[in-house]
Formats: structure tokens, sequence, C-alpha cells
């Protein structure tokens, strides 16, 4: 997982999480992965593998999801205010017996 952040005055006190999810193995766009936060929201990506969360500034925990590929769990992830962090994830695919 690649990440950066800046600081965006048009966020009014707020705080974003947004990003693009694609596979490790192919390098394509992950339409409909699904990104839960906030202990009980979540949200999918669209067909480009893009997603947008708005949030309250705190700390939270991303749960990436995708069919046929590995879950990645975050580490808890600050968020202060006016902070938007932009993050780049790769799934690999996982071996089902």
């Amino acid at each position: 997982m690649e990440q950066t952040s800046f600081y965006d005055k048009g966020l009014n006190g707020k705080s974003k999480i947004s990003g693009l999810v694609y596979s490790r193995t192919d390098s394509t766009f992950l339409e409909e992965a699904i990104i839960f936060y906030d202990k009980s929201s979540a949200t999918p990506t669209n067909d480009k593998g893009e997603f947008s969360i708005d949030l309250a500034p705190g700390k939270y925990i991303l749960t990436f999801r995708y069919l046929g590929h590995n879950t990645y769990v975050t580490k808890a992830l600050k968020l202060e205010q006016n902070e938007h962090l932009i993050i780049l994830l790769r799934l690999g695919t996982s071996v089902i017996e």
C-alpha cells in the first residue's frame, strides 16, 4: 500500500480518504471492491477502481476486500482536520483449496 496526504482547506474541518484499488496479478482496476471503515460502514470502488470516503477527523482502520483476492487491513490511520489521505493499493489473489 502506498499513501500520501495533504492539507485541503476545501474540506471545511472534515477529513477524506480516497484512492485506487487494483489487482497485483494483472493490474486491472477492481470494480466493486469493498472498503470497510468506521466499524460498520463500507463503500465500493467504481468501475475505475476508485473510492472516496468523507470522514470526521480521528483514527480509522480500513479493510479492503474483493472476491478472489487477499483481504488487506491497514494499521490505524490518524486523520487531522482538513487532511486528505490518498491510498494506492494492489491486492494479491488468494488461493482457494
